[in-house]
C-alpha cells in the first residue's frame, strides 16, 4: 500500500509541476481508501511528502469508500495554490484527482 500511495503522490507532484505549482503549495487533500486497515501504511508514506522542510501540512480528510475506479485501493485528491515551481502558469487554484 505504501508503494501505491507513493505512486499517487508522484503523480500529484507531476501534475502540480505541469500547472506551475508544487507539493508545498497544497492546502487540502482528500485520501480515499477502500479499507481503513491500510490507513497507517498510507499515512506513513503521506507524511514523507507533505509538511516537510518547514512547509505547513495541508488540511486533510480521509474517507473509506466501498470501491474506487479500476479496482485501485487508494486515491488522493488535492487543492493547491498556484506558483512555487513547475513549468505552468496557472492563476487559479489547482484541483486534481489522481488514482494510483
Amino acid at each position: 500500500m505504501g508503494y501505491k500511495t507513493s505512486l499517487c503522490i508522484a503523480n500529484l507532484k507531476a501534475i502540480l509541476a505541469a500547472a506551475g505549482s508544487d507539493i508545498s503549495r497544497v492546502v487540502k487533500t482528500t485520501v480515499f481508501l477502500t479499507d481503513m486497515k491500510n490507513f497507517a501504511e498510507v499515512n506513513g508514506e503521506y507524511e514523507k511528502h507533505f509538511g516537510v522542510n518547514g512547509a505547513p501540512k495541508p488540511a486533510r480528510s480521509c474517507v473509506a469508500v466501498h470501491q474506487l475506479p479500476k479496482g485501485v485501493e487508494v486515491e488522493i485528491e488535492c487543492v493547491a495554490l498556484p506558483g512555487g515551481g513547475g513549468a505552468g502558469h496557472s492563476e487559479e487554484e489547482i484541483e486534481r484527482k489522481v488514482t494510483g
